[in-house]
């Protein structure tokens, strides 16, 4: 959680650092991106129902019934569609846009351009380690760009 309310103002960020000279890929990536981690929140929250749910105790099929009929409610389905694509399509933007600008270092947006690849290999592959390294040079590479954009 802590790291889905540091990304939106990296992103922000990001869009700030290459307004002129990659405006469209920074404003992009930046509402992408920014939108899909605040969507992350309603995805980790909605998990507190099964938690109570499994404290509680009682009637698990009942139980089952509730989290299946919230889990296909087709209203809050574009909750998970926003994350996804601001956490895969954004990321990848906003990466682009810091490559094109070359307001930071090769290896910063390089290490932000990672992340999405190393997300769906490790979906893909079945092993967290994937998702673990792109997140760590994803975090690196917005370091680096949030010290540049702070001289």
């Amino acid at each position: 959680m802590l790291a889905s309310m540091l990304v939106v103002p990296a992103a922000l960020g990001v869009k700030r650092l290459v307004a002129d000279r990659s405006p469209g890929l920074g404003f992009v990536g930046a509402v992408l991106t920014a939108g899909g981690y605040i969507c992350y929140f309603g995805i980790a929250l909605s998990g507190i129902t099964d938690v109570a749910m499994a404290e509680h105790g009682g009637p698990v099929q009942d139980y089952a019934i509730v989290l299946d009929n919230s889990q296909s409610d087709a209203s809050t389905l574009w909750v998970f569609l926003l994350f996804v694509l601001g956490n895969l399509v954004g990321t990848l933007l906003l990466g682009l846009a810091l490559l094109r600008s070359r307001r930071v270092p090769l290896w910063a947006a390089a290490a932000v351009l990672a992340w999405p690849p190393l997300h769906v290999t490790g979906l893909v592959v079945g092993s967290e380690w994937f998702e673990v390294a792109g997140a760590a040079l994803q975090a690196v590479g917005l370091t680096a760009t949030g010290s540049r954009l702070l001289r």
